[in-house]
Order: C-alpha cells, then structure tokens, then sequence
C-alpha cells in the first residue's frame, strides 16, 4: 500500500547491463534499459566451475525502504574430479551514492534450504564514477561434484529522507569470476617517467601474486630534475622501504620528478644581472654590452647552450655568463716635415710618409728620420683611439 508520509527507492541492480538513475515522484529507480528475461539464465563459468542465477533473471527489481535489502540468490556447481575454486567479482561497477549508502554481506550453505553461515561480512559497496572492478570474494570453494548456494544481499542504508545527497546517484555494475586471488596474477608497471631507473628507460612489466613482493632498489635519476619518490596505483597493492607488494589489482609505480632550479649570472663588463631559471627553459641575454674599442664576438658561458642571444640550461648547474670581444686595431699615419731655410715653416718630406696599424688603447713610437744639416726630435709617442 501506498503510504503519502513515507518515500520509497527502487533499486534495479542489473548484473550484464548500464543502470541508470531517475527521479520520479518520491521514487529513486536503478532502471536496466532491458526486459528480464526469465528463460535465459545468466551463468558465469571457469574450468569445472559454472555460477548459475537461481532465478535466470539478469537482474533484481525490488522496492526498498529504507534499511531494507534484497537478496540475489545463485549457486555454484563443480563438475570436475576435484576440488575448485573461484572468485567473483565488481566488474565495471559504477557507484556515485555516498560511501555507505549502499552495502553487501555474502553467505553460503552447501544444501539449497540448510543454514547459510556469513562469509563476507556488512561492507560498504566500493565508490567510484569511473568504472571499477573489484574483488567481491577472492576464493569461492566447492568439493568434486558438488554444488554450494549463495545468498548476496544488498542493503539501502539511505538515512536522509529526503536522499538529497544520493538523488542523482548512479549504481551500474556486472559480475565476472576468474581464478582465485591467490593463484592470480597481476601486472606491476614500473614507469621512470621521463627518467632512468638502473638500465631501464622505458616501462619495465613484472607479474605478481597477491602478496607476492619486489624490491626496487635503484633510485631513478633524471638530468636537471630531483627524484621526489614513487607515486603507487592499484587496488590494496603497498610500497614500503623499497619493497612493493601486490594487492589485488594491477598496479604502477610512476616517478615523481620536481625539477631544478639554477641561477644565472650575466656579467656584462661588471654589470651583474642574476636570473633564476629551470633546467631546459630558454633565456634572452638581452643586448650585447658595448665595450669602446672592441668589438663584440659572441658570449662566454660556464654551462649550457647559446644560440645567438640566448641560453638554453642543459647542464644541471648555475651558470656564469660573460661577453666576448676583439680587441680593434686602427690605422695611423707618420708625417716628417723639414724646416724651411729661409723662414720657420715646415715642408712635408711626402716621399718618407709612414704607415702603421696598432691595436686600440696601445702606444706607438714611430721611427724618427735623420736629415743631414738638420737637427732631428726627440722621439714621439702616441696613444691608439678611435
């Protein structure tokens, strides 16, 4: 019966198909977007083990109130000559209510209508937007030619009455089984990230068991960066000094980098700019000082790579910036004049003309010329400018 002061919640928990979430009146649905089909059952099977849905529905379509539960009943037979096992898990589950919102407990009885014991205690059902799968039971056992019953519950744990946390919640999930955690495999990825880890520069795979472990014990290294530590992906899977162990999913330890930081020093004839920059990143020098009487030829660094006016920092150090230059070199011209013999002026002795070449900045003495009958100076010297 309907009652106006209550509000109930479908849940439509559909085990090979999307579940999607709609509100109508004072109504929550998980809808399946399929028809039930009652004589299609819905088996699961690996090696001599077949999990069979009791009712060969694909999915449960129950009114809950709140705290109340549902129950999905299968069984698993074994039809081989010996002892077997399975595990049963989420697979690709989505679940966007609030962690506790929704749970589960699992039982078994290894007769359909005996006392069915717990074996998986009230746990909260995973929470993830993105989809998920996760162990539901890791070992599920049944002797040779035997057949165990199960009893999954689900339970709405909803405390809010009006759902305003979980009213645009979705709850999509199938089931899949496979071998028992203990003899399963899962892949560890060890990724340096740009880096070196011992010889390695690419991903390195290894295959583990749950609890299985492996040492990492080279320390991966990377020109211009500093090492900051493993960041670790995958279900229970732990790294603890040095050593990973194997959880129940496949797992990856990536390299975390933080990258150095160095100072520039540009010296520009006494004119000190200092510039903090990043390993790799590119830097302008700006214009080439002018320096009188040089010229300019390129610039001086104690590390990384110039190309014209700028620096790349490929060398994992501070680095020290200097210009370079030529020193430039002038021309100058020696004249010799004779004294007149009739008056005091000079006449340019043109046929005795020197020429030379020194370097800026430097001092010349050029070569006094002796004439007979005339006094000669004392020598002259002269300083190179420009």
């Amino acid at each position: 019966m309907e009652n106006k002061n209550k509000r109930k919640i479908m849940i439509v928990i559909i085990l090979v198909a999307v579940l999607l979430v709609s509100i109508v009146g004072t109504y929550a649905y998980f809808t399946s977007g399929i028809n039930n089909d009652k004589a299609q059952s819905a088996v699961l099977k690996t090696g001599s083990m077949a999990l069979t849905f009791e009712d060969n529905d694909a999915g449960i379509n129950e009114k809950l109130m709140f705290g109340e539960s549902v129950v999905k009943k299968f069984k698993i037979i074994n039809t081989g000559t010996l002892e077997a096992s399975l595990s049963l898990d989420f697979d690709q589950m989505i679940n966007t209510y609030l962690n506790g919102s929704l749970s589960y407990k699992l039982s078994y009885s290894s007769e359909e209508d005996g006392e069915y014991e717990e074996i998986i205690p009230e746990t909260n059902m995973p929470v993830s937007s993105e989809p998920l799968t996760q162990t539901l039971a890791q070992e599920l056992s049944v002797p040779a030619g035997d057949t165990y019953y199960y009893n999954l519950t689900i339970t709405l744990n909803v405390t809010d009455f009006d759902q305003t946390d979980d009213r645009d919640a979705v709850y999509n999930t199938r089931f899949s089984v496979g071998d028992p955690i203990k003899y399963r495999y899962y892949s560890l990825t060890v990724d340096p990230n740009g880096g070196s880890w011992g010889e390695y520069t690419s991903l390195q795979e290894y295959l583990l068991k749950n609890k299985e472990t492996l040492t990492i014990t080279n320390i991966p290294t990377r020109v211009g960066y500093t090492f900051l530590g493993w960041k670790l992906t995958g279900v229970s899977s732990s790294f603890d000094d040095d050593t990973f162990t194997m959880g129940i999913g496949d797992s990856k330890l990536v390299a975390q980098w933080n990258i150095n930081k160095h100072t520039v020093t540009i010296n520009k004839n006494g004119e000190i700019t200092t510039i903090e920059t990043e390993y790799g990143k590119t830097i302008d020098l700006g214009e080439p000082p002018y320096k009188e009487g040089y010229t300019f030829t390129g610039w001086e660094s104690t590390g990384g790579l110039i190309e014209g006016n700028n620096l790349t920092i490929t060398e994992d150090k501070d680095i020290t910036v200097t210009p370079t230059y030529i020193i430039n070199r002038y021309k100058y011209i020696v004249y010799h004049n004779k004294q007149n013999i009739n008056d005091e002026e000079y006449t340019l002795v043109g046929a005795d003309t020197d020429e030379g070449e020194a370097d800026y900045n430097s001092t010349v003495s050029p070569e006094v010329k002796t004439y007979t009958g005339f006094t000669s100076p004392t020598v002259k010297s002269l300083t190179i400018k420009h």
